[in-house]
């Protein structure tokens, strides 16, 4: 009788435990998960949203002109070049609204269609380095950067920002890109024509050998 007694003791003593932990497991679960882990303290540090993608802005243009647009101005003269493209020029006396910017250059295609602007500074030399980093920053908070051209370009497939720096000079370059490459392969095939021809007017010129 009181091996029987003793089994049932155990028994309900088992099933306590057991209702013990079924009851504790949620707790515990959840207790767990609210433990900060490595990568989490690494995201509060850097006051970062986990998986948060920045969201940066298009290159469409720049001071006032916009890519692909056909190219006219009432304000400034229009210029054909000689090989058939088109610019407008005008500097920060023409339009106080540039500075800090030195002077724009517009260029656009044969068809008048917008494919480049350009603004150019002159800091004076000790504000040079800190005026390029500023630029730079301000790119980059802008403008998705393109490491696998370098530290100073930005942009897209579609369009494209450059900063270009010259003694003295800094100049920020937006292209788009389905123009400008289109007329780096016509220039590169009338290099070729005027390469060939010449090389005829050679082989002509030994014709008495």
């Amino acid at each position: 009788m009181e091996s029987v007694d003793n089994r049932k003791l155990q028994r309900i003593a088992l099933w306590s435990v057991i209702v013990g932990i079924v009851i504790l497991l949620p707790t515990c679960f959840f207790a767990l998960r609210s433990l900060p882990t490595p990568q989490t303290e690494l995201w509060r540090n850097t006051n970062e949203v986990p998986h948060e993608t920045k969201a940066f802005l298009p290159v469409t243009g720049a001071f006032g002109w916009k890519f692909g647009e056909f190219l006219s101005s009432d304000k400034n003269q229009m210029e054909r070049l000689n090989d058939g493209r088109y610019t407008v020029s005008y500097t920060a006396k023409d339009d106080p609204s540039l500075s800090p910017f030195r002077q724009v250059i517009v260029l656009a295609t044969k068809n008048k269609l917008i494919y480049q602007i350009s603004g150019s500074m002159e800091p004076a030399d000790e504000d040079y380095t800190q005026t390029k980093n500023i630029m730079l920053k301000t790119l980059a908070e802008k403008y998705q950067r393109l490491p696998e051209l370098g530290q100073n370009y930005f942009g897209d497939g579609t369009n494209m920002v450059e900063l270009e720096v010259k003694p003295a000079c800094l100049d920020v370059v937006y292209r788009n890109l389905r123009l400008w490459n289109a007329l780096l392969s016509e220039t590169e095939k009338k290099m070729e024509e005027n390469a060939k021809e010449k090389e005829q007017e050679i082989k002509r010129s030994f014709k008495p050998l």
